[in-house]
């Protein structure tokens, strides 16, 4: 089979947060032409593979790195970040011959990881996701939509009303920006209505992620529901979970570590360092290969 007609591909999910991977470290061209103008067919549910978005395995830029990370929502748009889609590579990387510690790399940095309890489909991978950021230009975020004026970050339980509804966001990322909202009882939000409202707020120039979370217990578990730019309501999000997880901390919420859980499953997260010297976040859970197999571009015209 011709490379420039068919792509093998891998379907992975980590919990449940579900991608069509490609390998592309040995191709000169990164994302052909054919290949872009397929991706949301590609990932619709009811037409193509399905997916929350593509990622490509780049070959690596830095000496010491194993493989880069690019990836695309469902709806054709670049992204910098997603966590859940670096366990699946590691777990591809592992599976293909790596050792159980190596490093990726992404748009927003280079990322250790380690394989842990690895199976011949599976594994639960750690994976340090760096460092959260609060300032308004590196979310990006505008003081000025929501009334407020510039300041320093951090940006926590800001007023915001949305529908009539009103809320307290903080604002984190994680090399992709993310509005986490805590509110009594999760599943009682409406985020068919709310989510693309709030992902397009005049508030955030590049759109956000938005989490609205409920705390369990004494803080050290969270339950979180995601509306991701691009691609929707998703059943889990890994760079949402450490905002998450840095709002909460910030916000007297929780501990430096606590559990996650998601639709799609759990994950573990510890925020290294202390309140004087914060450090990245290390994010550990599951990854599975689905199922692999090969499509040709133009059977999922644009």
């Amino acid at each position: 089979m011709s490379q420039e007609q068919y792509y093998h591909f891998f379907k992975m999910e980590g919990t449940a947060n579900d991608y069509i991977f490609v390998d592309r470290r040995d191709d000169r061209v990164l994302l052909p032409d054919d290949l872009k103008a397929a991706l949301p067919l590609l990932c619709d549910r009811h037409r193509g593979i399905g997916a929350d978005g593509l990622v490509l395995i780049g070959a690596p830029s830095r000496p010491g790195s194993l493989a880069r990370m690019h990836m695309w929502n469902a709806d054709g748009s670049a992204s910098d970040m997603c966590g859940n889609a670096l366990r699946c590579i590691a777990l591809f990387l592992h599976r293909a011959g790596a050792e159980d510690q190596f490093t990726i790399e992404s748009a927003v940095g280079t990322h250790a990881c380690r394989v842990l309890d690895a199976e011949s489909r599976s594994a639960r991978v750690e994976v340090d996701m760096g460092l959260p950021r609060f300032e308004a230009s590196d979310i990006p975020f505008n003081p000025e939509a929501l009334g407020l004026k510039e300041r320093a970050g951090p940006w926590l339980d800001v007023p915001l009303t949305i529908q009539d509804q009103q809320f307290r966001a903080s604002l984190v990322s994680m090399g992709n920006p993310h509005c986490v909202i805590f509110v009594e009882r999760a599943d009682d939000v409406d985020l068919r209505e709310l989510g693309p409202l709030l992902e397009r707020h005049a508030a955030f120039p590049e759109r956000a992620n938005v989490e609205f979370v409920s705390r369990q217990g004494n803080g050290a578990s969270f339950y979180q529901r995601t509306f991701e730019r691009g691609s929707g309501e998703t059943l889990a999000c890994g760079s949402g979970a450490c905002a998450v997880l840095a709002a909460a901390v910030l916000t007297g919420r929780s501990a430096r570590s606590a559990s996650i859980r998601l639709r799609g499953g759990v994950l573990d997260l510890t925020w290294q360092g202390e309140a004087t010297n914060p450090g990245s976040i290390l994010m550990t859970g599951q990854a599975r290969l689905v199922f692999e197999g090969d499509f040709r571009a133009r059977d999922f015209p644009s």
